[in-house]
């Protein structure tokens, strides 16, 4: 059909539109445009630029969607309905964590499996507040064997139980300056050691290769920033150092002919 008659095809409302042939038909089966006939599809000019403002319209100015209304209760029976419930332990059976938490969408949030136990159980956390295991089975659900408690709490008990990845210990850690673990290559008496080696002329790397450690452990120590002694035993050289020193001893020399004229 000609774009300037009154009737267009299928085709020629795609090209009109800017859309797919196969979207205008999806409209004429919604409802939204009207064909005068079926084979051909036929379709008046005029609906078709009414429903290229209405769909103008309609994108400008979207109608909010309705709030999605869930049922909580048959979201609480669906949540059980996934835990494992044993004599001891809980276990929840559903999607979980790499560390072994589980995850569940209750009404549209997601949530840990524990947390949603206890919500459930107790009522809504307080805000900062994480709900920890009595039990250690990051799995468990189990209410009787959750308590809620600050991060603080949560670190305490792991502390308690031997679980923090740093002490290992229920003792409190105090650490000791002087301390080298039985696999340390150096204590306190090698890096004296090796500032005197160094004063008394040996190399950086001489001296990494003496004691078996690197060439950064060795300026370490010589710049006093491990095994500190409160003295800096590295001496810098290479050309700016000596043109340093050169500018130095220059300096030191015009000094003693002022002070002999004077």
């Amino acid at each position: 059909m000609n774009e300037m008659s009154d009737l267009l095809s299928l085709t020629d409302v795609a090209r009109i539109a800017d859309v797919s042939a196969s979207t205008v038909h999806r409209r004429i089966r919604a409802g939204e445009l009207r064909a005068v006939s079926t084979r051909p599809i036929q379709i008046r000019r005029a609906d078709v630029q009414a429903w290229m403002t209405n769909a103008g319209q309609a994108k400008a100015n979207p109608a909010p969607r309705a709030p999605k209304v869930y049922d909580r209760a048959k979201a609480e029976r669906h949540f059980w309905s996934r835990v494992n419930k044993t004599s001891g332990c809980w276990l929840w059976t559903g999607a979980a964590t790499n560390k072994g938490y589980g995850l569940v969408i209750f009404c549209g949030q997601r949530i840990y499996a524990h947390r949603l136990a206890w919500e459930l159980t107790h009522g809504p956390i307080p805000t900062g507040l994480l709900t920890c295991h009595h039990c250690d089975v990051p799995g468990c659900v189990r209410p009787d064997h959750l308590f809620i408690g600050t991060p603080s709490d949560n670190t305490q008990d792991m502390y308690n139980k031997g679980r923090h990845p740093y002490t290992r210990h229920p003792r409190p850690y105090t650490p000791r300056p002087d301390f080298a673990p039985k696999s340390a290559k150096l204590n306190k008496q090698i890096a004296a050691q090796i500032r005197t080696l160094y004063l008394a002329g040996k190399t950086q790397q001489e001296l990494a290769d003496q004691f078996n450690v690197s060439h950064t452990t060795i300026y370490l120590i010589l710049t006093d920033k491990i095994w500190k002694c409160g003295t800096v035993t590295y001496k810098q050289t290479g050309p700016t150092a000596r043109r340093i020193a050169a500018l130095e001893e220059e300096v030191a020399r015009l000094h003693k002919e002022l002070e002999t004229k004077l």
